[in-house]
């Protein structure tokens, strides 16, 4: 797939632009979707095929999240030598990926569409978000901003495009999975009263 002209011709300020103008489409679609899901008498059922993983798997998630801890907390309290550390922390760094793409993907014990609707809410909070901070980000790298700061490292913009390529995704995840769940908890309250 070619990237097409018109984007390749644009100066650096069209471009982030552009970029604002693309999750601003984005978020616009999901709301529309949402709309469309809410009018069930315009729309006929819901085909719930799903790509989500059976619940089983969220559990399955939890014991590896429990095993990620474990492991935080041997390297902690145990481990003095800096090889063995390194394994500690790749092992933990693995088994907390992990345990966050099963919690996260996996369905709930009842799927129905207004969990499937939530489930559109928090990816679309979430779309916008990293957006944003991928413009952050980017500018930030782009425009070398640590050098207007004498007191910040050099290091720095080694440090934010690696914290950009690692920590941004698991934060997302984990902003989705907090966000579905206080969605779910807010509509229990709400029918409970």
């Amino acid at each position: 797939m070619q990237i097409p002209q018109i984007i390749l011709n644009l100066k650096p300020n069209h471009y982030y632009k552009f970029l604002f103008l693309f999750a601003k489409l984005i978020c616009h679609y999901e709301k529309y979707t949402y709309l469309c899901i809410q009018k069930t008498k315009l729309i006929p059922a819901m085909n719930n095929k799903s790509i989500l993983m059976p619940h089983t798997c969220q559990k399955i998630g939890w014991c590896f999240l429990i095993i990620f801890v474990i492991l935080e907390l041997a390297k902690a309290l145990f481990v003095h030598n800096i090889d063995v550390a390194w394994y500690f922390a790749k092992a933990s760094h693995a088994t907390f990926i992990i345990s966050i793409f099963l919690i996260c993907l996996s369905k709930e014990k009842v799927e129905d569409e207004m969990i499937s609707g939530f489930r559109l809410k928090s990816i679309g909070v979430v779309a916008y978000v990293f957006f944003v901070l991928f413009l952050i980000l980017s500018l930030f790298l782009e425009l070398r901003l640590a050098t207007l700061f004498p007191s910040i490292p050099e290091d720095l913009e080694l440090y934010m495009s690696e914290a950009f390529l690692i920590f941004l995704p698991l934060l997302l995840f984990i902003l989705y999975f907090g966000i579905f769940k206080w969605m779910l908890w807010k509509s229990k309250k709400q029918q409970a009263l």
